[in-house]
């Protein structure tokens, strides 16, 4: 009679024989984690959302190598972030080209384009493709220069020949479609890929398309070609994009004083450091703009101090104030300091009608309070009884410090209105 084999089994599991013979416990602990990684990767379980159940889907995927099972779940499971995960497990590049073809989610696509090597295939994606975050990505994957000058050259589609334009790295090639394609997107993305400045001035002459010219005059260097097409271009954001990129002041001085387009004027002013000319225009320029583009480059203080008081536009005004500050000519002057703050049931209200800014500040030997009172405002400070200074800055005079007459309060509020009147009942003087 057979003695019957003896197996050791752990505490908490049956073992059992199969029809072999066998004991069947180890396939029992093959089995198991396979049960529980399904398990979790179907959405099923006890209690749980759907939410949590895609975090245990997401992080089964990381434990799975086999590209089968991650292609499947890729297409079957219904959350994208598990199909992103089993996506980024992925290197079989059938099961990605299936994915980047036919999947339902986009970001999906994305996803699985971004790691396809397979030229034709992204060719494929790039030229047929309606979404164009995809057909773009697609376009980021090709290298094949042959094959994109095809699509650039050959397509019938634009946005395919743009694509593949922005790809490709013959400069012969770029030349001749910027200036023979039909499309001016797709010269235009020629245009940008240029170096060389012959094809450029030819295309910013020949090209009917303004923004093709303009994209052109924008490569150039040539400041002979630059300066040809600031004075003379019909078009003024052609003008305009020569005028950004010169450099001889001389030009650039006709430019901003003559051109007809404030626009122009404007970028010609940004380029200047010729201070007789930008003089002229801060003084004398129609468009305040402009002015004021030529203000902030000034540093002639005689004329800066004109414009500061004599210009039409407190934009302008402002401008020329600021820089008198900024280079030094002036210095912003500070309320009289105090060590300890003022805090009463006393109002008093400073209406500021003006289209500046003032700042006030009451003061009582170490005791005081500031407050600001908007252009064309109203504003108030609550004191307690006492007699009491007042200064005041004006914001477009920040050198000055003016002071107005003292005042007593007692139970009472006092309101002062900043207004010059004739033989008014109170008095502010400049003090520094």
């Amino acid at each position: 009679m057979r003695k019957p084999s003896v197996a050791k089994v752990e505490p908490g599991l049956e073992s059992s024989r199969d029809g072999t013979g066998k004991l069947s416990s180890l396939i029992w602990f093959s089995i198991v984690p396979l049960f529980i990684l399904l398990f979790s990767l179907s959405g099923c379980g006890s209690g749980q959302g759907v939410n949590s159940s895609s975090v245990y889907r997401r992080e089964a995927v990381k434990q799975i190598t086999n590209q089968a099972e991650l292609a499947k779940i890729t297409v079957e499971d219904e959350d994208v972030e598990v199909c992103v995960a089993a996506v980024a497990r992925l290197t079989d590049q059938a099961h990605l080209v299936e994915i980047a073809l036919e999947h339902k989610y986009s970001y999906v696509r994305l996803m699985a384009i971004r790691k396809l090597t397979d030229q034709a295939i992204l060719a494929k994606i790039a030229t047929e493709e309606m979404n164009y975050r995809i057909r773009e990505t697609a376009f980021d994957r090709l290298s094949d220069q042959a094959l994109l000058t095809r699509i650039a050259t050959g397509h019938n589609n634009a946005f395919a020949r743009k694509g593949a334009v922005g790809r490709l790295s013959s400069q012969t090639l770029l030349a001749e479609i910027a200036l023979e394609d039909q499309d001016a997107t797709v010269r235009r993305a020629a245009v940008y890929r240029l170096t060389d400045q012959a094809v450029l001035s030819s295309a910013a002459m020949r090209d009917k398309d303004f923004a093709v010219r303009k994209a052109a005059v924008g490569r150039l260097t040539d400041q002979t070609l630059l300066a040809k097409f600031a004075l003379e271009d019909q078009d003024a954001t052609v003008r305009r994009a020569a005028a950004c990129k010169l450099s001889d002041q001389a030009v650039l001085a006709s430019v901003a004083v003559e051109d007809d387009d404030f626009g122009v004027r404007g970028a010609a002013v940004e380029r200047l450091t010729d201070q007789v000319p930008l003089a002229k225009i801060a003084l004398e320029d129609q468009n305040a703009v402009v002015r004021r583009a030529a203000v902030r480059k000034l540093t002639d203080q005689g004329v800066l101090a004109t414009i500061r008081m004599n210009d039409e536009e407190t934009d302008v005004r402002e401008a020329a104030l600021k820089r008198l500050i900024d280079i030094g000519a002036l210095t912003r002057v500070q309320l009289p300091p105090f060590t300890e703050s003022l805090s009463g049931s006393n109002e008093v209200r400073i209406r500021n009608p003006n289209a500046f800014e003032v700042k006030a500040g009451v003061r009582k030997g170490a005791e005081g309070m500031d407050w600001t009172i908007l252009a064309r405002g109203i504003a108030s400070a609550y004191i307690p009884n006492g007699r009491y200074n007042i200064y005041f800055i004006y914001s477009d005079r920040p050198e000055a410090l003016f002071q107005g007459d003292s005042f007593t309060i007692n139970g009472n509020g006092i309101e002062i209105q900043i207004v010059s009147v004739v033989h008014g009942n109170y008095g502010i003087r400049q003090v520094k």
